[in-house]
């Protein structure tokens, strides 16, 4: 799959979009991923500037079976708390002691609150 970028002169990714569909889920989680990388910026004359890049990511697939799964429990704590509860819950109950959120809002006060949720929720 192909993800086209925008890098700012400070090596945070602007905006990101898919331009080559691998499906199964997997191309949201691609963009969720570069959206959290850092890159050197691109110069003109010495001096840092934004460019464009197009980014080629691979992803291993074990089985379909697998990789449904995958897709599913990352975008299923999107919805309402009570379905973020249940979730978390099974995830407790199928002993999972550690999860990675990125949560996506436009503000990081938004983001916190968020996290602050999501870690209310999970305690």
């Amino acid at each position: 799959m192909v993800v086209r970028a925008r890098i700012d002169a400070g090596g945070r990714v602007d905006a990101a979009r898919v331009v080559r569909e691998l499906g199964s889920g997997l191309d949201q989680n691609a963009v969720v991923a570069v959206r959290q990388w850092r890159f050197r910026p691109g110069t003109r004359n010495g001096v840092a500037v934004p460019m464009d890049v197009e980014i080629q990511i691979a992803f291993t697939r074990r089985t379909d079976a697998i990789n449904a799964q995958i897709a599913n429990d990352m975008v299923s704590l999107v919805g309402p708390k009570e379905h973020v509860r249940d979730r978390l819950q099974a995830y407790r109950d199928a002993g999972v002691g550690t999860l990675m959120s990125t949560p996506l809002a436009f503000t990081a006060d938004d983001r916190s609150r968020m996290m602050r949720e999501l870690a209310e929720m999970a305690a």
